[in-house]
C-alpha cells in the first residue's frame, strides 16, 4: 500500500462508554487539519462450527442496535492478555456448550476502519459437538441454530445480516476448498 498523505501528529482521549473508548486523533496533510474520531476497543473473535455433519451452529441473537435479531456465528470480545483462539474456543462454549476438535485461523478483518481501531479474528473449528450447557451473558438472548454448510455457502447473503460472520463465512469457503459442500 502506498503511504497516506495525511500524517498523525496527536491523540486527545474523551469518553470511557465502557465497551470503547472515545480517541480523537489530529492528522495534517501540510495544507489542512482534519480531527478523526475514534472508538478503541477490545479486539474479538468469532468462529465457523462445523459439526460433523457439515452443519454449522450458529446463533440466532437480539441486537440492541438493530432491535432485531440476527444470524451470526458464535463470538466475542477477547479479554485483556487473552489470545484470540482462546477467546474463540470461549465464546463457542459459553454462547452454544459446544466444543470443537480442530481449529484453523482464518484471517481477520476490522470491525469498522472508518471509526474504530479493533480487529475480529476468525477461526473455523471441525468435529463440533455439545459438551456442556450454554451460559451466555445476561443481555444474550440467544437460540442456537445449526444449518447446512451447504445451505449458508448458496444463501448467506439472504439469511445472515451480520458483516463480521459473512467475512468469516467467506473466508471458510474460500480458504477452505477441502469441505465439499
Amino acid at each position: 500500500m502506498s503511504n497516506p498523505k495525511w500524517k498523525f501528529k496527536q491523540s486527545v482521549y474523551g469518553e470511557d462508554l465502557r465497551m470503547f473508548r472515545v480517541r480523537k486523533d489530529a492528522f495534517s496533510d501540510g495544507t489542512h487539519e482534519f480531527i478523526a474520531s475514534v472508538l478503541e476497543g477490545h479486539d474479538s473473535a468469532n468462529v465457523v462450527a462445523l459439526t460433523a455433519d457439515l452443519e454449522v451452529v450458529m446463533v440466532d441473537i437480539f441486537r440492541f442496535g438493530s432491535r432485531e435479531r440476527s444470524l451470526e456465528i458464535p463470538g466475542g470480545m477477547v479479554d485483556a492478555g487473552e489470545d484470540p483462539l482462546h477467546a474463540a474456543q470461549r465464546e463457542l462454549r459459553e454462547e452454544t456448550g459446544y466444543q470443537a476438535i480442530d481449529w484453523s485461523y482464518l484471517g481477520y478483518c476490522y470491525s469498522n476502519p472508518v471509526f474504530m481501531n479493533s480487529k475480529v479474528h476468525h477461526f473455523i473449528a471441525y468435529q463440533a459437538q455439545p459438551i456442556v450447557s450454554a451460559t451466555p451473558e445476561v443481555a444474550e438472548d440467544i437460540q442456537i441454530q445449526r444449518i447446512p454448510y451447504d445451505t449458508l455457502a448458496a444463501q448467506a447473503f439472504h439469511l445472515v445480516r451480520h458483516p463480521h460472520t459473512l467475512s468469516a463465512l467467506g473466508r471458510a469457503l474460500l480458504l477452505n476448498p477441502e469441505i465439499q459442500v
